[in-house]
């Protein structure tokens, strides 16, 4: 704790101030603080930065010593910047207090004590969301679901009753409603007779447990490591694991013995007592939902018990209608959304459209999109020296081509004055600065067009993991394209059309540009040593680039869509593929007045046709 500060006035007990290491939730506590009993009690700035940097430590200190060399006045609102910019981001400091709350660990019985904790953790985080105005977080469906599933059974079966009687009056069920059920079944729990019936209930559990702990090898209540990362916490809250495609966790659990239905070691899928089938797009299949995937086979990990399973065709028509799936793949890749009319969504593609959704908004005549984390992006790891050998490589090559270098440098420069990409600034080079995630990047040529295009690698691995697996994969919103063909030839005369560099017009929020870092040389000098800079604006190469790109062209259309023709606005929300527009009006003057419309209405959200 800190040195003590006093209160002019009466007497009153002594407050220690806590300090400030960095941390993105201790931010409004401190700052509130630090206001309260040192910036209004202080009159001159030099010796509010003062008291600042004193009370401020690790990486938070870091940040903003540099200060002391400015202007008393400057320095002091510098140094408050700074702190707000890197530790008090409010969707930053929502999303950690969240992941806070979902990393509580699984009860495996009535516990009083957990639950009281768990109420108070929840109340302390719904004031502070409440005080960003990020209350459709708290009471999203997948934000409850995540922390009911924390819950013993029976508490989650009590807790359907209870949704069950708001429903019946027309109300929905709420985190606030959650945070008073689970203090109501903590107070019960707590109670002289509610410890009593946990008593014998835990009992039970033990004996139960050391039973099944001599029959498989494996006790729920025994603390394992997690066979990804070998810290203590179970597999399916481990961000390696996470991070890994469905492939790869199905390899993972398979190598290391783990059951499919429980993630856990020590028995198989036929002796789980676990009874939870996935319900991920109404699966039904007996696996976990993090093992899902559209297509999932039957796999066991373990010789079945049962005679060997073999599928046969067992009449010519389904021989055929074999030969015809495969005759028609091919197809169907190319068409893909022609026969997807009816796209359902997945608990992954709604929680990336709520993160996207959320953190988007409209500012300086552009979108700004939240990049679709599936976890919170501390990338502690520093691929630095994988992004700089590649450089290497690429100066080699461009060493020999000295075409191939101009075209480069003419690529890069003009992603610097269209502002797509920026200098990394010196202050954000300190090691500690997170997110910070490095990517190579290749020349693309077209033999149909001079220019030369600079595509980041986000697909690159660093210690098995590339960028794009951090990501909410790339949701297919675009409309079909069969039926913008189709309406197409409805009339006369034809308007095709494309937004100029469509993903380039999308910006990316300064809490996540360091995810977007790339080495080059200033001014394409390669005798220099490489520079850091990072995108401003989503790059080519993320997998959701599209679907962000997607998602501020129907914006631009819905916020502007007073302003003109419904027609218009249909047209950007109806007929475009990805930044490809077909349209056909009936006259030529009515194609003149649609053109200068749907111009101007692309326009005024950065999107030039």
């Amino acid at each position: 704790m800190s040195p003590i500060v006093h209160v002019v006035g009466p007497e009153l007990p002594k407050v220690e101030l806590s300090y400030i290491d960095g941390e993105p939730r201790g931010y409004w506590k401190f700052i509130r603080q630090f206001e309260t009993y040192v910036a209004s009690r202080v009159t001159d700035d030099s010796q509010r930065l003062l008291y600042l940097i004193h009370y401020c430590k690790g990486k938070a200190k870091t940040a903003i010593e540099g200060c002391v060399m400015m202007e008393a006045s400057s320095g002091y609102k510098r140094a408050r910047e700074i702190l707000k910019r890197f530790f008090g981001q409010p969707h930053v400091i929502a999303r950690e207090t969240l992941e806070d709350l979902f990393s509580a660990v699984n009860f495996e019985y009535i516990d009083g004590e957990q639950l009281s904790n768990l109420a108070i953790k929840m109340e302390n985080c719904a004031m502070v969301l409440e005080q960003m105005n990020y209350t459709s977080d708290l009471n999203s469906l997948v934000t409850l679901e995540r922390i009911v599933r924390l819950l013993p059974q029976p508490m989650q079966a009590q807790w359907a009753d209870w949704v069950d009687k708001l429903t019946e009056d027309n109300r929905e069920p709420t985190f606030d409603e959650l945070t008073q059920f689970i203090a109501s079944r903590a107070r019960v729990a707590c109670s002289r007779f509610g410890r009593l019936a946990n008593r014998s209930r835990k009992g039970h559990n033990v004996k139960t447990n050391c039973h099944v702990q001599s029959e498989q090898g494996n006790s729920s209540t025994m603390k394992t490591k997690c066979s990804m990362c070998s810290y203590d916490h179970a597999i399916d809250k481990c961000p390696q694991f996470l991070v890994l495609t469905v492939q790869d966790r199905w390899s993972h659990a398979k190598s290391k013995g783990i059951c499919f239905v429980c993630l856990r070691q020590g028995h198989k899928v036929n002796e789980c007592k676990m009874t939870r089938l996935c319900k991920v797009d109404s699966c039904g299949r007996r696996h976990h939902a993090l093992l899902h995937t559209d297509s999932t086979s039957n796999v066991v990990n373990d010789k079945p018990s049962c005679p060997e399973y073999r599928k046969r065709v067992i009449n010519h028509t389904s021989k055929i209608q074999t030969l015809e799936n495969e005759i028609r793949k091919p197809y169907d890749v190319e068409f893909s959304d022609a026969y997807s009319s009816d796209k359902s969504l997945s608990v992954d593609d709604k929680v990336a459209i709520k993160i996207v959704e959320g953190g988007t908004r409209f500012g300086n005549g552009h979108f700004v999109v939240s990049i679709p984390w599936k976890k919170n992006p501390d990338m502690k790891v520093d691929n630095y020296e994988v992004a700089n050998r590649r450089l290497q490589s690429l100066k080699g090559m461009l060493s020999k081509d000295v075409s191939l270098h101009i075209k480069y440098i003419e690529s890069t420069e003009s992603d610097f004055t269209k502002t797509y990409a920026e200098r990394v600034f010196e202050i954000y080079l300190q090691s500690y600065y997170r997110p910070r995630w490095y990517l190579p990047h290749r020349a693309i040529l077209n033999m149909k067009k001079p220019d030369l295009r600079v595509v980041l690698d986000c697909a690159a691995q660093f210690a098995g993991v590339p960028r794009n697996d951090m990501i909410y994969q790339e949701l297919d919103t675009t409309v079909e394209l069969m039926c913008i063909l189709l309406s197409f030839r409805k009339e006369a005369v034809a308007i095709p059309a494309d937004v100029e560099e469509m993903f380039m017009q999308v910006n990316v929020p300064e809490s996540d540009r360091g995810a977007s870092r790339f080495l080059w040389w200033q001014e394409g000098d390669m005798s220099r040593g490489p520079s850091e800079f990072q995108m401003t604006t989503h790059a080519f190469g993320a997998t959701s680039s599209p679907f962000r790109a997607n998602l501020a062209l129907n914006k631009t259309a819905q916020i502007f869509s007073d302003d003109y023709d419904s027609y218009v606005v249909d047209t950007v929300k109806n007929n475009f593929y990805v930044d490809d527009c077909l349209i056909s009006i009936p006259t030529c003057d009515q194609a003149k007045s649609f053109v200068k419309h749907i111009s101007e209405l692309l326009c005024r959200g950065s999107m030039q046709k």
